[in-house]
């Protein structure tokens, strides 16, 4: 995650949304049966070797084998990167080398083993958080990668405790997996879950326990999108001192609560923020809209560096921080115009559930909560109103790390809040040129999506910008954009094009044309079908619901006779609802249709999909409907 994306990267995101024009033509294609998928790289050999201290300090042997399957893999297996702390952490490559598949070995030069920032710019701050990179000479298909290190973490995250995950993917071939793992007997008391592996406890042995797991994976199955994490289903092994979540909560709040310390910066920065607002939740908004659009974010260290956050005045001086910095400038904000909150650990990446040992690496994550308002806010996430939350942090398991009473769980999604209209007025010349205009309005997650991209898009982009999303539809065209200010926080967010198209029909016989956006909505209803001809699920996955609804409007000329529109339809089941009517007065045809999924959760079942898909393909069966004109009598 990044406080501001780059210029590609945002016109990318935008340019997304115009993607979704030409989706329905992708879905209707027959699909094609192809060849097993074997992947792109198969992990040969993956073995890691824990030797645990009393005090949580640890040395681990890794060693890792890849073959590369595929040009895809080549793109993949030729560079490794291990992140470390200078501070906390030794590390020293072992071996590294490319086996030809003929044999040969060619070792990693040295100049190949590179250490770099892990922050961009290197800011001092972060200036021990490091990524050693392996880039592995002369890699092709049917190569072998391999390389092994050493890693010593000589002062342990948490005093006094240790914690690993080992998790696995039904996605990639595991030839020979080893997790061994020793601690002195009547030490650290390890806490151990495992599922999906063989072994466990071998022995007491030369003043040590020792555990061993082993896991192989011979059959790939193929990548299901947006399935939920392997965390959360997968073969995996959990190794925690922790006895409980609560365990962790405490360890974290003993090191990070005297970081949040009210300084006389902080009170002036709080009082000047607050400076004549009035009621609690006015003063919470302007002090954590603050800190998200001023403070930089440097991305998520938990695990790799320090769980100590930065001193306030240091982060506040440099208007730079992680996770938890963002979350120790809030707390410390807040705290100083008298309004309480706590950090929060949380998981930002598809995981839903919690491992059944207490593992603080589960949490990647770090938001706040405020009591007396019963919300919680990512400041580290710019464009997020205050009182919402990203997607990814919805109907996630937390835990408070001050006054901790058991998991608790961030809000789930409300559908009625995720909406998406359009309308687009199509104005058809007698030449068969076209003008018009595509009005769009968002509310809720897509809000905050376009935004974030139309944030990227400078004006000097703009002619591009919608030249590139006319050529999408198969126009040609000028126009220009229109947009609210991406940089004000809100609910809802406005945004459209007008255009002028060089040759939108062919007006001297008759022809049919889908009823598609020129400039769809981020919430469109073609992008809600755009998971159909995806193959049969078999895992959960992520999910949520929307009202998207859109209005056509086409104004044809008085040389054009329109012969016909679709019949109107009207679909329901007990989560989706379609209605799409159609109308004719002369020489326009306006079109309403409006798609309402509500899904309330986060997280759906194969099943779920499944009778999503037969809706979905009755809907789909709508918007391949055409309008159909002629010439109209007289004209030739």
């Amino acid at each position: 995650m990044k406080s501001r994306i780059s210029v590609k990267l945002g016109t990318a995101l935008i340019l997304s949304l115009a993607i979704i024009c030409v989706i329905p033509s992708v879905i209707i294609a027959q699909e094609k049966k192809s060849e097993p998928y074997s992947g792109i790289i198969k992990l040969d050999k993956y073995h890691s070797d824990f030797e645990v201290n009393p005090d949580g300090s640890y040395k681990l042997v890794r060693e890792i084998v890849h073959s590369v399957l595929t040009e895809e893999g080549v793109k993949t297996a030729n560079q490794a990167s291990l992140h470390y702390s200078t501070s906390l952490d030794e590390i020293e490559i072992l071996y590294a080398c490319t086996i030809k598949k003929d044999g040969r070995r060619i070792d990693v030069p040295p100049a190949n083993i590179q250490d770099r920032d892990a922050v961009a710019g290197g800011n001092p701050m972060f200036s021990d958080i490091k990524a050693k990179a392996i880039i592995f000479p002369d890699v092709a298909v049917g190569d072998k990668v391999a390389f092994s290190f050493k890693y010593i973490r000589k002062t342990p995250l948490f005093p006094g405790h240790f914690s690993s995950s080992e998790v696995f993917s039904k996605f990639m071939v595991y030839d020979d997996v080893k997790i061994s793992v020793s601690v002195p007997v009547g030490t650290l008391p390890l806490r151990m879950f495992s599922h999906g592996v063989n072994g466990g406890k071998i022995e007491d042995k030369d003043g040590r326990s020792r555990w061993l797991w082993t896991f192989e994976n011979k059959e790939i199955a193929v990548p299901e999108i947006a399935s939920v994490s392997p965390m959360d289903y997968g073969p995996r092994v959990i190794i925690s001192s922790f006895k409980d979540y609560g365990a962790i909560a405490g360890a974290y709040d003993d090191r990070a609560k005297p970081k949040a310390r009210v300084s006389e910066n902080i009170k002036a920065l709080a009082t000047e923020l607050t400076r004549g607002v009035t009621s609690e939740r006015d003063k919470a908004e302007s002090i954590c809209t603050w800190v998200s659009q001023n403070v930089k974010f440097a991305g998520n260290f938990m695990g790799v560096g320090s769980v100590v956050p930065h001193d306030v005045d240091e982060i506040l001086a440099n208007k730079l921080g992680d996770c938890k910095d963002h979350a120790t400038l809030v707390q410390a904000s807040l705290a100083a115009v008298g309004i309480e909150s706590t950090p929060v650990l949380i998981n930002s990446g598809s995981s839903y559930k919690l491992p059944e040992v207490a593992d603080p690496q589960a949490m990647n994550h770090i938001i706040s909560y405020i009591p007396s308002l019963d919300l919680y806010v990512d400041s580290s996430s710019e464009f997020v109103p205050f009182g919402q939350l990203p997607l990814s942090l919805h109907a996630k398991p937390v835990v408070h790390t001050a006054n901790f009473s058991g998991i608790r769980q961030t809000p789930q999604l409300n559908y009625k809040a995720q909406t998406s209209t359009m309308k687009m007025v199509f104005n058809v010349n007698e030449d068969g040129s076209a003008d018009g205009e595509v009005n769009n309005k968002e509310s809720g997650i897509s809000a905050t999506m376009v935004r974030q991209a139309m944030a990227q898009v400078q004006p000097n982009m703009e002619d591009l910008f919608v030249r590139r999303i006319l050529e999408l539809r198969t126009y040609t065209g000028t126009g220009s954009i229109t947009k609210g200010d991406p940089w004000q926080p809100s609910e809802t967010y406005e945004y459209g094009m007008k255009f002028h198209i060089n040759a939108a029909f062919n007006l001297l016989g008759p022809e049919a044309f889908y009823i598609l956006p020129v400039f769809p909505s981020a919430g469109s209803i073609a992008s809600n079908l755009s998971g159909l001809n995806l193959p049969e699920r078999t895992l959960d996955y992520v999910c949520s619901g929307n009202i998207s609804t859109e209005e056509y409007v086409f104004n044809f000329p008085k040389n054009v006779k329109v012969v016909s529109v679709p019949k109107d339809k009207h679909l329901n089941q007990d989560r989706v609802s379609y209605d799409a009517v159609y109308r004719r007065e002369g020489n326009t045809v306006t079109i309403v249709r409006k798609l309402e999924d509500r899904m309330d959760k986060r997280v759906c079942s194969p099943e779920e999909d499944r009778d999503y898909r037969a809706i979905g393909r009755e809907i789909l069966k709508d918007i391949k409907a055409q309008v159909i004109f002629e010439p109209a009598d007289g004209v030739q």
